[in-house]
Parts: C-alpha cells; sequence; structure tokens
C-alpha cells in the first residue's frame, strides 16, 4: 500500500484514539438535556428522527426541518446502525429517544474527526502549507469545533462547507459540480449557500483590479453561481418571511448591554476579535497569499456574517453565524498561532 493512503489513515486512528471522549461527554450532556432543560436547552433536533421514523405526528418545524441531508444522515444512523446503551439511563428517557440522541452523537462526533481530517489534506495538499503548520491545522481545527454545538447540526454542516470549499478550490472551472454543491449546501444550512455566494462574488471582485468598471458588473451579472446561489437564499427567505410572519418578531435583538454578559464575551466578542487580531497581524506582514487569502474575502464574506449575526443572532448567537467563515478564519488563527510558535520570518 501506497504511503499516501497509509498516511490519512495513521491520521485517522490518531485523531479518534485522541478525541473518542468527545462522543461520550456528548452523549452524556444530552442525557442531562433531560433532566434541566434550562440548564441545557438545544434545539430537539434528535426529535425529527422520531419524527421521520413515525413516532411523532408534528416535524420539529422550520428552519430546522429544512436541514433535511444531516436530518437523513442521524436517521440512517439511528435506523441502521447499531444503539450500544450506557450503563446509567435516565428513566425519562424511552428507547427511542435514547437511541435518538445517540445517533446524533455519533454523527457529529464524526463530522468532528473528518472535519479536521479534511482541514489537514487541505493545508497540506491544496494550500502546499509546511507539515508542521498543517498539523497544527489538526489541533487548532478540533480545538475551534469544540465550542460548536454539539447537539444540532452545526457540526455537519462545518464538515459539508469545508468539503464543498475543497472541491470547489480543486474544481473551478467545472459550474456544474459548484451548483452541486450550492444546491446540497441549501438543504444541509442555508448559512453554507450564503457563504459560498459570497466567496464567488469576492473572487469576481479580486480578479478585477479596478472594482467599479463594466467588466466587473458584467461578470458579476453573468455568473451563474452567483445567480444560482443568490436565487436559492432569495427563495428561502421568501419562504421563511411566509412561515414566520405570524410567530416571529422580526426586529434587532439585545443590542447593547448583553455583549458584556458572559455568553455576549465568550460566543460573540471573544471569536471576532481572534479572528480581526489574526487578519490584522497576517495582512500586514503579507503572510495571506500562500493561504488563498485575499483582504476581499475578509472584507465582504466576514463584515456580511457579523451584520447577519447582528440582526438575527443576537449577542449570543452572533458566534454561530461567524463560524461559517471557518475556512478563512482557521487558517488565519492557524497561521498567526504557528508563526509566533516557530517564529516565521516570511
Amino acid at each position: 500500500m501506497k504511503t499516501k493512503y497509509i498516511t490519512p489513515f495513521i491520521i485517522l486512528l490518531i485523531v479518534c484514539s485522541l478525541t473518542y471522549r468527545e462522543f461520550l461527554e456528548t452523549l452524556k450532556f444530552f442525557l442531562y438535556h433531560k433532566y434541566n432543560f434550562a440548564m441545557l436547552p438545544l434545539d430537539p433536533y434528535y426529535m425529527q428522527i422520531l419524527f421521520l421514523d413515525g413516532e411523532l405526528k408534528q416535524s420539529i418545524g422550520w428552519p430546522w426541518e429544512l436541514r433535511v441531508i444531516p436530518n437523513f444522515a442521524n436517521y440512517f444512523v439511528y435506523k441502521f446502525f447499531p444503539c450500544l446503551e450506557v450503563n446509567k439511563i435516565p428513566e425519562l428517557f424511552s428507547t427511542n429517544q435514547y437511541c435518538a440522541i445517540w445517533s446524533i452523537s455519533l454523527v457529529n462526533y464524526f463530522s468532528t474527526v473528518i472535519f479536521v481530517i479534511i482541514f489537514f489534506y487541505y493545508c497540506l495538499n491544496i494550500l502546499k502549507l509546511p507539515l508542521a503548520e498543517s498539523t497544527l491545522g489538526l489541533f487548532v481545527s478540533f480545538f475551534y469545533l469544540s465550542f460548536l454545538d454539539r447537539f444540532g447540526v452545526d457540526r455537519f454542516s462545518m464538515m459539508f462547507l469545508l468539503i464543498s470549499f475543497l472541491i470547489i478550490s480543486k474544481f473551478q472551472k467545472f459550474l456544474i459540480l459548484k451548483n452541486l454543491f450550492i444546491f446540497l449546501g441549501i438543504f444541509v444550512n442555508e448559512k453554507i449557500t450564503i457563504m459560498l455566494f459570497l466567496y464567488f462574488f469576492s473572487n469576481i471582485i479580486i480578479s478585477n483590479s479596478k472594482i467599479f468598471n463594466f467588466k466587473l458588473i458584467k461578470k458579476i451579472f453573468t455568473s451563474g453561481e452567483l445567480y444560482f446561489s443568490g436565487s436559492l437564499i432569495f427563495i428561502y427567505f421568501l419562504i421563511t418571511i411566509m412561515k414566520s410572519s405570524n410567530s416571529v418578531s422580526w426586529e434587532i435583538k439585545n443590542v447593547a448591554t448583553n455583549y458584556l454578559s458572559f455568553h455576549g464575551i465568550s460566543n460573540t466578542l471573544i471569536p471576532l476579535f481572534l479572528i480581526i487580531i489574526s487578519f490584522i497581524f497576517l495582512n500586514k506582514k503579507n503572510k495571506l497569499k500562500d493561504l488563498h487569502i485575499d483582504a476581499v474575502h475578509f472584507y465582504i464574506i466576514f463584515s456580511i456574517f457579523i451584520f447577519i449575526g447582528f440582526i438575527i443572532g443576537g449577542p449570543g448567537n452572533m458566534g454561530r453565524y461567524l463560524i461559517y467563515f471557518s475556512p478563512f478564519a482557521l487558517l488565519l488563527i492557524n497561521r498567526l498561532l504557528f508563526s509566533f510558535l516557530f517564529n516565521i520570518k516570511k
């Protein structure tokens, strides 16, 4: 067997052996949630599994039910993978409820492992970064994902986003392939399609030396990727507004003091500060070129997700929108840490 096939397998074994408790901790927190929802509120994706299996008469509603691909991935594991019981299962849980949370825990764990390995591959084989920096990326990416919601579909979404990003980067000229991942992305998480739309738009801006000219305008209005992703986003938000008009008050959430709460600081201000500092330092030192990151990517994509997070997410959830900047944010944070650890002068 060739070395290039052995190496990923060894990395998979190492990552799994170092991180398997992530799965057990997720399962344990899930069990605790049944006792005290106020201490551990979560989106009830495990109930969607029971709905798909015919045990519940009603789905968990919009927009969670639209996350069709991760919901069916969870359901597939629920139906076809063995459900192993831990020593102590709360009596409040039925067997099917326990197996539903077991399935989500397993899917989220493997999504995390796959994300970490793909990020390593992307650094080493696509960006051609040094082995030391790529290896550091293994640990940085796992640490980064450890802060994400482990009870919903965020980790599956991050895995799919990184796969999409890798495929699109490697096969830039294949419009059908790009549109396939754009289309699938809306059924994983709508923020993936927003991210890809902004990425394509940024690349068009970057490809033109002058920002305002006829060539730029022509490219924007003739881009198949922009048309397709923009149309999907428009349809999604149109349906969302229609479904939410009777039950949701559209307003800016908790603008002022809540950003200084513990939740606001940990979930918004710290990641915001870390990404901005990483970009400023690396951009000033001209250390972004080999990462395939342009300042335009940062200004457009990062700014839009901050705006969306501010309007929709509020102080406690802006970080959940910023994670969709992760294909760039992880590279920035990893390069900043690598530069300080190894005193890189290039």
